[in-house]
């Protein structure tokens, strides 16, 4: 019987997951992270109105500071200007959880 009834409940939670997928308009986790996307990235980079592939405001400070050259990392084809030493340090240790952490926009 327990057998029966365990066999059911398997089988019941395999056909609720059948068939689902991902909300459009939403990014994709793993280990309950959001991956960085090439949207989360194309909006740091017009951050400062152009599409370049270099995001010159400071993603550590959440866009908020202007980059410099001589703190430049470059990630996933994208150039990031960071504003100090410290900030490149933060970004390079960890650079999918800064751009994950930076603000999105609502248009």
């Amino acid at each position: 019987m327990r057998t029966t009834l365990a066999l059911v409940l398997i089988g019941a939670l395999a056909i609720a997951a059948c068939g689902k997928t991902e909300t459009p308009g939403t990014a994709a986790k793993t280990g309950g992270l959001e991956v960085v996307d090439d949207a989360m990235l194309a909006a740091a980079d017009l951050a400062d109105g152009q599409k370049d592939h270099v995001v010159s405001k400071c993603a550590v400070c959440k866009l908020g500071m202007d980059g410099l050259a001589e703190h430049t990392s470059r990630h996933k084809g994208y150039e990031f200007r960071l504003c100090s030493a410290h900030c490149k340090e933060t970004f390079d240790y960890d650079p999918d959880a800064v751009i994950r952490r930076l603000p999105r926009s609502t248009s």
